[in-house]
């Protein structure tokens, strides 16, 4: 689906002021400013929106990076997205899901979810607008670092199970938990983005194993009706890559992967990395436990446990 956007005459150069004809420049070009040599990127509009290229692809759309006129500020901004062949009913049916999750999530407000900043239209074509998260995902660090310091990892995972507790409370899963949906703001905090597959997540797991093998719950790959507990076992995955640099289960291709968690117990962490305090290790393989019944029954149980394995690692460091 292209981007309905309209073409931009000029724009300032940031560092000397003046004015860039890009009046004839392809969008999302880079162009050097011929005063100062400083380079810019084409913008198209969108509305109050200047929008300066992509970001990603999420489950149900295209995140762009764009500056508001409006509030003068930088912004992630969402264009839903539906392949070629979806009838105009499914169209309009994910469009008014989409729109009715963000507006969910805009009300809760949580400081773990990435944060709403309004809903528009443009030309026929919605859009949401999300704050501009200027941290990296956790998938970057663990490109950096291969794998966290077990104090870091904890509290990032608490934060995102707070989350998802949040998520939970107006009955909203999400079902693709990552690292590469985990991304951290300015003061290295983590949101969860991307709830795409959570919308309507009976329909999902019907038409579809949502998620990514790495990290999808058993039930998932059983057809089974998704519950909390499937964003619980995606953030234990999560988790024990956070620690380790690896995934609990890997397969030499996509099938492999995602059956390899059926009908074995997922490999203890603290074999994998011995320093690892035994409450993180009880708590990654609660987390991962194949069965959906023996996890955690609730979020405040899991952040509780959490919450100890971290205060433990603390009072172990300052012995």
């Amino acid at each position: 689906m292209a981007l309905l956007a309209d073409r931009v005459e000029s724009v300032p150069c940031p560092q000397c002021g003046d004015s860039i004809d890009v009046a004839q420049e392809k969008p999302f070009t880079v162009v050097a400013c011929k005063s100062c040599g400083r380079h810019v990127r084409v913008p198209v509009a969108i509305g109050p929106l200047l929008v300066r290229g992509k970001l990603g692809l999420g489950a149900t759309g295209i995140i762009y990076a764009a500056h508001d006129r409006e509030s003068d500020r930088p912004v992630a901004m969402k264009i839903i997205t539906t392949s070629s062949d979806t009838s105009d009913e499914d169209r309009q049916k994910l469009i008014d899901k989409t729109l009715a999750e963000a507006e969910a999530l805009k009300a809760i407000n949580h400081p773990n979810i990435v944060r709403i900043l309004r809903i528009g239209e443009h030309a026929g074509q919605p859009y949401i607008l999300m704050e501009l998260l200027s941290g990296g995902s956790l998938q970057d660090l663990i490109d950096r670092e291969g794998q966290l310091d077990e104090l870091r990892a904890l509290e990032l995972t608490i934060g995102v199970a707070d989350g998802l507790r949040g998520a939970a409370s107006i009955d909203l899963l999400h079902l693709d938990v990552k690292p590469q949906n985990i991304v951290l703001d300015g003061a290295g905090s983590p949101k969860l983005l991307d709830f795409g597959y959570g919308q309507d997540a009976e329909a999902a797991a019907r038409d579809e194993i949502p998620g990514t093998p790495f990290y999808v719950a058993p039930e998932l790959v059983r057809r089974l009706s998704p519950t909390i507990q499937c964003d619980m076992y995606s953030l234990g995955a999560t988790l024990y890559q956070l620690l380790t640099g690896r995934f609990p289960f890997e397969g030499r291709d996509v099938k492999e992967t995602i059956f390899a968690r059926l009908g074995v117990v997922a490999p203890n962490v603290r074999l994998r990395r011995g320093d690892l305090h035994f409450l993180t290790g009880s708590a990654v393989a609660c987390m991962l436990y194949e069965d959906p019944e023996e996890r955690y029954e609730d979020y405040d149980s899991l952040i509780y446990d959490l919450q100890r394995a971290r205060d433990a690692v603390k009072a172990q460091s300052k012995t």
